[in-house]
């Protein structure tokens, strides 16, 4: 008993964050994290008024705006909320919550778009402004997802502690569509028939509660064959297909406690970039019951992003330029074509 608990230690990656698949290199998903140098992935702390508080994720959508899960912020007030970015701290004067977000304390798609926009403080510099994604491609699409969640790998669930950015790769199995919104669907395999959830033909639907009841959606879930990685995810891209010198392995992960809000970037072959499709809103493995391991993000985890693309005229309609920069745009052409009258008044 002992030798085996052993055995399970010594494949553990002593990090936190995504939960990744066992036997990995235990600095791959802090490696992918790094690599992600299109956009800056925010950890957020929420206070309580009481005392105490709850942490999730986000992603800098330009110099002033995070965008986040809705459910990470919930009914906390703008003051109670910290920012970090890549050890800079900064306060949130703003939020603003997607119109067809439901401020539901149980996670799963009655949510509706779990979308929030917080506005910094201050603006972080240098920040990149974030491609949002814009659809397109004909094969299976490669997400990347990241966050400060908890950390461990597929056999044990996520045990390490949160706190350090980690980033994995998945293919997106499918998108749902809800609403006006949606949520992209990836799964957690192990490269084994029993634990590749979305195309598990018995799973127990009294397990799987992600749809207010609505037996339709939880159709819909399993209506598509998901991703077999029947082969040791052989023909499937590797880390190092997209960052060069990160390996030729698969580093197959899912998301966990306190990588809610966190970005899905899905890879665009068409325009050769990474660009946000979505934030992360819960997870549940089906092949559990109730209270068993089914939030613990092992082989067999579903994890659902609400849909960003969706909602870009939310997002631009709310992002809208400070009143000094459209102030010095307005005087800036002001002076360009003043110029032009003086000019034309000497020719």
């Amino acid at each position: 008993m002992w030798c085996r608990f052993f055995i399970l230690v010594a494949l553990i990656s002593e990090v936190s964050g995504i939960t990744l698949r066992h036997g990995l290199d235990a600095g791959m998903g802090a490696d992918l994290a790094e690599r992600i140098d299109f956009a800056e992935v925010v950890q957020i702390e929420v206070g309580s008024a009481g005392g105490g508080g709850s942490s999730g994720s986000g992603v800098l959508l330009n110099s002033e705006w995070v965008l986040t899960a809705g459910h990470v912020v919930n009914a906390a007030g703008a003051g109670r909320m910290t920012i970090s970015v890549n050890g800079t701290q900064r306060g949130v004067t703003d939020v603003f919550p997607n119109p067809g977000w439901v401020d539901d304390p149980a996670p799963g798609l009655g949510q509706g778009n779990d979308l929030m926009l917080l506005r910094l403080s201050e603006p972080i510099s240098g920040a990149p402004v974030v491609p949002i994604w814009q659809g397109g491609g004909s094969g299976p699409l490669m997400g990347l997802m990241a966050g400060y969640g908890k950390g461990g790998n597929g056999l044990l669930g996520a045990y390490l502690s949160g706190g350090s950015l980690q980033a994995g790769l998945n293919v997106v199995d499918r998108f749902l569509s809800v609403g006006d919104g949606g949520f992209w669907v990836t799964d957690f395999d192990s490269g084994q028939v029993r634990h590749n959830t979305l195309n598990q033909a018995t799973v127990d639907f009294r397990y799987f509660d992600i749809d207010g009841g609505d037996p339709l959606l939880s159709e819909a879930v399993f209506s598509i064959l998901g991703n077999e990685s029947l082969a040791g995810f052989n023909g499937l891209p590797t880390a190092a297909d997209f960052f060069p010198g990160l390996g030729e392995e698969f580093a197959e992960g899912t998301t966990s406690r306190g990588d809610s809000g966190g970005p899905l970037f899905l890879y665009s072959e068409e325009r050769a970039r990474w660009e946000l499709a979505g934030v992360t809103s819960f997870g549940v493995n089906p092949l559990y019951p109730a209270g068993f391991n089914r939030f613990d993000s092992r082989y067999g985890d579903l994890s659902f992003f609400a849909d960003v693309s969706s909602q870009e005229s939310w997002i631009k309609g709310v992002v809208i330029p400070e009143p000094s920069v459209v102030g010095f745009l307005v005087g800036a052409l002001g002076l360009l074509w003043g110029r032009k009258r003086v000019r034309f008044s000497l020719n």
